[in-house]
């Protein structure tokens, strides 16, 4: 309607587009009142979030996106809003059977940090996806299950489950392995994304997820996660590359 002029509901020329107009604003344009650390910050998000929050762009939604940027923005929260004590602690591990960093081809193993509270609110911690051989993704995880104090280790079934589980045990020290559950993928991920989505709550009703705001470049950085989400559709995902990290 202020854009593009155009009726949204016939997609038909406006009779008096100019009755409807429209600016951008960014941070570039209140540059002296914010710090340049801050503004790198924005700079280096995800390509869609950096278009929205750095650029001051109107990004659209995929048709029948399960996350959108408004339901992100809603679950968000500061670190220190996490209880300081949670029920149950896992880190979730998504192999891909990549080779290391000069790998271009594989796609990055998926190593994501959860906590459930005593309110039944589940706390997305932390990011660790990573892009190492299995001895470098291992120390990955199990640096994450320790710094965490988690209670286990979940992998899928799926894809070389008794390679992942050999992997994060020789990674462990002695008489300090995980426990281990592994989990079976048994429809797509996008199947299995609709009913986490619908977690993620409404206008009318709070989400049941939370995603702790952590710094830039930190693993508590989950801009990455975030974007894979918006991804996400009723049609399937939209993106380039594997959701490693959401799934």
């Amino acid at each position: 309607l202020f854009v593009e002029h155009l009726d949204p509901e016939t997609r038909r020329p406006l009779s008096d587009p100019d009755d409807y107009r429209h600016l951008f604003l960014n941070p570039l344009d209140n540059a002296e009142n914010l710090t340049p650390e801050y503004l790198a910050s924005l700079d280096a998000m995800p390509e869609r979030r950096r278009r929205r929050f750095f650029l001051g762009e109107y990004v659209d939604e995929i048709d029948g996106a399960l996350w959108t940027l408004e339901a992100l923005e809603r679950c968000r929260v500061a670190p220190q809003d996490v209880p300081q004590t949670l029920r149950r602690v896992v880190v979730a591990v998504d192999p891909s059977g990549t080779a290391g960093n000069d790998d271009g081809r594989a796609d990055a193993v998926g190593i994501v940090v959860t906590g459930l509270a005593d309110d039944r609110r589940a706390y997305v911690l932390a990011d660790y996806t990573c892009v190492l051989p299995p001895e470098g993704w291992g120390r990955v995880v199990m640096g994450a299950y320790e710094r965490h104090r988690a209670d286990a280790v979940v992998i899928e079934r799926n894809f070389g489950g008794d390679m992942v589980r050999f992997v994060v045990q020789s990674a462990a020290p002695p008489g300090r392995a995980p426990p281990i559950y592994a989990v079976s993928a048994s429809r797509g991920k996008a199947v299995r994304a609709e009913p986490i989505s619908a977690l993620y709550g409404s206008d009318l009703t709070p989400s049941r997820v939370l995603h702790v705001d952590g710094t830039p470049g930190t693993p508590q950085d989950l801009s990455r996660l975030e974007d894979e989400l918006l991804q996400f559709s009723t049609l399937g995902y939209q993106g380039s590359r594997s959701p490693n990290i959401a799934d």
